[in-house]
Protein backbone atom coordinates (compact mmCIF):
# COMPACT_ATOMS: atom_id res chain seq x y z
CA UNK A 1 0.00 0.00 0.00
CA UNK A 2 1.45 3.38 -0.91
CA UNK A 3 1.42 6.45 1.32
CA UNK A 4 -1.61 7.93 -0.47
CA UNK A 5 -3.63 4.75 0.05
CA UNK A 6 -2.68 4.59 3.71
CA UNK A 7 -3.75 8.19 4.32
CA UNK A 8 -6.95 8.18 2.28
CA UNK A 9 -8.14 4.57 2.39
CA UNK A 10 -7.95 4.12 -1.38
CA UNK A 11 -7.77 0.33 -0.96
CA UNK A 12 -10.80 0.14 1.34
CA UNK A 13 -14.04 -1.13 -0.22
CA UNK A 14 -16.50 1.59 -1.11
CA UNK A 15 -20.27 1.65 -0.79
CA UNK A 16 -21.87 0.76 -4.11
CA UNK A 17 -25.49 0.58 -2.94
CA UNK A 18 -27.39 1.76 0.12
CA UNK A 19 -30.87 1.37 1.51
CA UNK A 20 -31.94 4.38 3.54
CA UNK A 21 -35.54 4.06 4.74
CA UNK A 22 -38.00 6.76 3.83
CA UNK A 23 -38.57 8.99 6.84
CA UNK A 24 -42.16 10.02 7.49
CA UNK A 25 -43.32 13.19 9.22
CA UNK A 26 -44.35 11.09 12.22
CA UNK A 27 -40.85 9.64 12.45
CA UNK A 28 -39.35 13.15 12.31
CA UNK A 29 -41.53 13.96 15.31
CA UNK A 30 -40.19 10.96 17.22
CA UNK A 31 -42.95 8.41 16.56
CA UNK A 32 -41.39 5.09 15.54
CA UNK A 33 -41.10 1.55 16.91
CA UNK A 34 -37.45 1.06 16.04
CA UNK A 35 -34.67 3.24 14.76
CA UNK A 36 -34.28 3.39 10.98
CA UNK A 37 -31.22 1.49 9.83
CA UNK A 38 -28.94 2.13 6.89
CA UNK A 39 -28.00 -1.04 5.01
CA UNK A 40 -25.12 -0.95 2.52
CA UNK A 41 -23.35 -3.09 -0.05
CA UNK A 42 -19.62 -2.61 -0.66
CA UNK A 43 -17.46 -2.99 -3.74
CA UNK A 44 -16.08 -6.25 -2.27
CA UNK A 45 -19.63 -7.79 -2.28
CA UNK A 46 -20.05 -7.54 1.51
CA UNK A 47 -23.43 -6.32 2.78
CA UNK A 48 -24.09 -5.04 6.29
CA UNK A 49 -26.05 -2.74 8.54
CA UNK A 50 -23.93 0.41 8.62
CA UNK A 51 -25.77 2.23 11.41
CA UNK A 52 -29.08 3.24 12.99
CA UNK A 53 -30.03 6.88 13.37
CA UNK A 54 -32.54 9.14 15.09
CA UNK A 55 -34.77 10.49 12.29
CA UNK A 56 -35.89 13.47 14.36
CA UNK A 57 -32.25 14.62 14.51
CA UNK A 58 -30.51 13.70 11.24
CA UNK A 59 -31.26 12.31 7.78
CA UNK A 60 -29.33 10.59 5.02
CA UNK A 61 -29.71 9.90 1.32
CA UNK A 62 -28.46 6.96 -0.68
CA UNK A 63 -26.60 9.32 -2.98
CA UNK A 64 -24.46 10.86 -0.24
CA UNK A 65 -23.28 7.41 0.93
CA UNK A 66 -22.42 5.79 -2.41
CA UNK A 67 -18.70 6.01 -3.12
CA UNK A 68 -17.69 6.40 0.53
CA UNK A 69 -15.76 3.88 2.56
CA UNK A 70 -17.27 2.59 5.80
CA UNK A 71 -14.99 4.91 7.79
CA UNK A 72 -16.01 7.92 5.70
CA UNK A 73 -19.71 7.10 6.07
CA UNK A 74 -19.39 6.76 9.84
CA UNK A 75 -17.54 10.09 9.97
CA UNK A 76 -20.39 11.65 7.97
CA UNK A 77 -22.88 10.38 10.55
CA UNK A 78 -20.73 11.76 13.36
CA UNK A 79 -20.46 15.12 11.60
CA UNK A 80 -24.23 15.32 11.18
CA UNK A 81 -24.77 14.40 14.83
CA UNK A 82 -22.39 17.18 15.91
CA UNK A 83 -24.31 19.72 13.82
CA UNK A 84 -27.57 19.06 15.67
Amino acid sequence: MNNFSERFGADDPTIVDAHVPEITDAMREGYYDELPRVMVAYSNNVEEKLFDFFPEEIAFTKEELIGLTKEQALKLKEKKMNEV
